[in-house]
């Protein structure tokens, strides 16, 4: 992946990410794992008829999605999983409401950071070029961890709280 200032960059992925990546590239009538293949990751199937979308996709060549079109892409999949999930309280439905690509990533770090990921194996999968920039997530882990442990003590039997 190219990311920020044109650094290329491995980006890891789920098993289950890897399955629907192939899945994709077979409605493309790609080969997923062709070595030679110059064809982009993510692709629109079916390209809308709007003239923004026919001047970027139309003729030939591998054609992708813009990071735009790749951040509506997720919203919309979000906006669908919203109206199939009735059980949300509000709280948690103004937080997927919210939720975005980028904020995808934060999640990621942050979860690698609580199952013990090594902060440098954290730093080169999000790309960032100091450790310092990625030991935000280890921070947020702790107080996270903090916060949970308080409420822990604070509720327990020896909390200090009158029976």
């Amino acid at each position: 992946m190219i990311g920020k200032r044109n650094r290329e960059r491995t980006v890891p992925v789920s098993p289950a990410t890897v399955v629907a990546l192939r899945a994709h590239w077979r409605d493309r009538d790609e080969s997923f794992d062709d070595p030679r293949s110059t064809a982009p990751l993510l692709a629109p199937l079916v390209v809308p008829h709007f003239p923004t979308a026919e001047a970027r996709h139309g003729g030939e060549g591998p054609h992708c999605y813009t990071t735009h079109g790749l951040w509506k892409l997720v919203r919309r999949a979000m906006n669908g999983m919203l109206a199939e999930m009735e059980n949300l309280s509000e709280a948690d439905r103004m937080s997927l409401h919210q939720a975005s690509p980028h904020g995808f990533r934060h999640t990621f770090g942050t979860h690698a950071a609580a199952e013990d990921a090594p902060i440098d194996v954290i730093q080169r999968a999000l790309g960032h070029a100091s450790v310092q920039t990625t030991s935000i997530y280890v921070q947020a882990e702790q107080r996270r961890m903090a916060v949970e442990f308080e409420r822990f003590y604070s509720s327990g039997p020896d909390s200090g709280a009158a029976e």
